[in-house]
């Protein structure tokens, strides 16, 4: 059997990769260029990135077999990715207030409106860099268990010769 998990580590790291990009963007949020930059990374990673490595790792899945005692429970990923869309929605936010922080900054009269978006930016800039990050901790727990299944399901094929697999005719 030639089950690897090669293609799941590819696309883990693509998105913890995303993932610091898109916290370095927001970090430098002085301009509002980076925040869309921040935005549109998180975007990518939804609704690209996410989705592929679910199927890598439902495909090693298939490819290993069916299993009573070995499991991988993939309700996370809808964890995460909602997770990551509130930081990319946070971000996208922040960098529109930015805009108009910025626009309210330059004049005299409402530099105060501008200064008071601005702090509201912050808040919304730091807020996404935390969404970011506990997603990414979900990203290393999803890890964990597609690790747990391959030490399990190699486990349970060199005990008694995969005693604990289904029979195809408990599959149907």
């Amino acid at each position: 059997m030639n089950c690897k998990l090669n293609a799941f580590e590819i696309y883990f790291t693509l998105a913890i990769c995303l993932m610091a990009l898109a916290m370095a963007l927001a970090s430098n949020w002085p301009t509002a260029f980076p925040l869309f930059g921040a935005a549109a990374t998180i975007a990518l990673l939804v609704s690209v990135v996410i989705p592929k490595m679910k199927q890598a790792l439902l495909d090693y899945v298939a490819c290993r077999g069916p299993s009573v005692k070995c499991s991988v429970g993939v309700t996370l990923y809808k964890i995460m990715q909602v997770t990551a869309l509130l930081s990319g929605i946070a971000f996208a936010l922040a960098g529109a207030l930015q805009v108009t922080a910025l626009a309210f900054i330059s004049t005299f009269v409402l530099a105060w409106l501008g200064v008071a978006t601005s702090a509201i930016v912050a808040v919304l800039v730091s807020s996404g860099i935390l969404i970011c990050g506990t997603a990414a901790v979900i990203l290393f727990i999803i890890q964990g268990q597609a690790w747990a299944f391959a030490r399990c399901m190699d486990e349970q094929d060199v005990n008694v010769g995969g005693a604990g697999r289904l029979s195809p005719r408990e599959v149907k």
